[in-house]
């Protein structure tokens, strides 16, 4: 999760401003040395080319736009599963203690 965060920063700011900027990345993972910061470019630089918009968003946005989408497939299969449903209520014996 860690080096996802840090690419998908990386792509913002190259996003926003044109380059990757490693400080502002640095600073945000809290890593002492921008060198480790750099390591991820790489990927950064790779992962753009496939997907030049920003990550970050793409992962944020509202699904309910999404129109019969994997989304729609899951919860019908979870509507269709025989998984016991889970009460959330206090049991008779809890007061009893």
């Amino acid at each position: 999760m860690r080096h996802w965060c840090a690419v998908s920063r990386l792509i913002e700011t190259k996003v926003k401003s044109g380059h990757y900027d490693p400080y502002c990345v640095k600073n945000w993972l809290g890593h002492t040395n921008v060198r480790v910061t750099e390591t991820y470019i790489h990927f950064a630089e790779m992962y753009y080319n496939q997907h030049p918009k920003s990550w970050i968003h793409d992962a944020l946005r509202s699904h309910k736009n999404c129109v019969r989408g994997k989304h729609d497939k899951n919860q019908s299969l979870l509507k269709k599963s025989n998984y016991p449903k889970i009460s959330f209520e206090k049991p008779r014996w809890a007061g009893r203690i």
